[in-house]
């Protein structure tokens, strides 16, 4: 049965029947068949393109997308880049800030990009003028100052620079003086009115320095007054063992064409409220002509005064007049006509006066005069050397 089948077969074969070829050759036959060409046509077939008789296939540029090689290990891949931008990456300080999500900083050395250098002249950019930034060394040093104080760059050592008067009043706020061995440069010597001595530091007011116009005092300076010690210029008065005060009047003191009452720059003293006071005067008095009389009162100041006495004129026949200055509430002011002397200022007239009295208020007793009336030229003369003694008697 086997054979039977095995004949039928190679009859087949050798009658060719249902024999196949290949590539146009038969297969019958002695010897190799020969098989040139892959069977497949040149050509874009997708991702490959086929040449050279479909002997040469090459994958097409960007045939190969992350999805057909994310199964991939990394440590496969090779020509790993070098830089930033091999991985498409642009070096900015942006794309820094975006990469570094996490907040972390990156650590200088990290960067070899930024240099020692480069972070030396950033801090020096950011320093005001109190600093000074020395970039060959480097260093951060104080600035040098100048003005007031004055100190050299890098130093701690301060030293007094110029200043004005005004600057050194705001400097010294405390109140205290500086001493006179402070000032440098002050040397011993005379300065003027003052004298320096001991190394600046005794300073003495040179002898007849200190004249009138120094002084602070009130009052007039003349050669009729002295300086009490309340600093007053004032008339000398005399002590008295009864207790009278004398005041002589200084300086000889006219009212011409006035009739209004004048107070005697002089004879005048302080009185107390309700204080009881006797008063002497020994008046010299003038007139350069007969046209009125000359007139005199008594006053205070301030308050009223009451009281009683007389007047006599000792150069003349003239009757004593009697001085009377009513209650309280009169006027502080009582005119006392003497009558009128001869017409030349060089014939004096002797005027005595005594009088008592007691004032309302703290006040000063003053003696007035004038001309009765005001005529044309009239003048009337009180001479110095009148003498006005007063004392209290309570």
């Amino acid at each position: 049965m086997i054979s039977q089948i095995r004949k039928l077969i190679q009859d087949k074969l050798i009658s060719g029947v249902n024999i196949k070829t290949i590539n146009g050759s038969s297969v019958l036959g002695s010897g190799n068949l020969t098989v040139t060409g892959s069977g497949v046509s040149d050509g874009d077939k997708g991702d490959i393109t086929v040449s050279g008789s479909g002997t040469v296939w090459t994958i097409d540029n960007n045939a190969v997308t992350n999805a057909k090689i994310n199964d991939v290990d990394w440590s496969k891949v090779t020509g790993e880049p070098t830089t930033l931008s091999g991985y498409g990456i642009s070096d900015t300080k942006a794309n820094f800030d975006a990469a570094c999500s996490d907040g972390n900083f990156l650590f200088v050395g990290d960067v070899t990009q930024y240099t020692d250098e480069q972070a030396q002249d950033a801090v020096g950019a950011m320093i005001d003028t109190s600093l000074t930034y020395v970039d060959s060394t480097p260093l951060l040093q104080r600035s040098a100052l100048t003005g007031a104080i004055t100190a050299s760059a890098g130093s701690n050592t301060t030293a007094l620079g110029s200043f004005t008067k005004a600057q050194l009043d705001t400097a010294v706020s405390d109140g205290v003086p500086l001493f006179v061995g402070d000032i440098v440069g002050l040397t011993d010597g005379d300065k003027g009115d003052i004298t320096v001595s001991s190394s600046g530091t005794v300073w003495n007011i040179d002898a007849a320095t200190v004249g009138v116009t120094e002084l602070s005092a009130t009052g007039t300076a003349n050669n009729t007054t002295f300086l009490r010690g309340d600093n007053t210029w004032a008339t000398p008065t005399a002590a008295d063992p009864a207790g009278w005060t004398t005041i002589v009047k200084s300086a000889n003191q006219d009212v011409t064409n006035n009739a209004t009452l004048q107070d005697d720059t002089h004879l005048q003293f302080s009185v107390v409220a309700g204080g009881h006071y006797m008063i002497e005067m020994n008046l010299t008095i003038s007139g350069n002509n007969t046209t009125g009389d000359y007139s005199a009162a008594f006053a205070v100041t301030a308050g009223t005064m009451k009281g009683y006495g007389n007047c006599q004129n000792l150069s003349a026949a003239a009757a004593v007049q009697n001085i009377i200055i009513t209650a309280a509430g009169v006027a502080a002011t009582t005119t006392i006509v003497t009558g009128a002397p001869t017409a030349d200022l060089d014939s004096l007239v002797a005027v005595r006066m005594f009088y008592s009295f007691t004032a309302s208020a703290n006040a000063t007793f003053v003696y007035r005069f004038a001309n009765s009336a005001a005529a044309a030229g009239r003048t009337s003369r009180t001479w110095k050397g009148s003498i006005l003694r007063y004392k209290r008697i309570d």
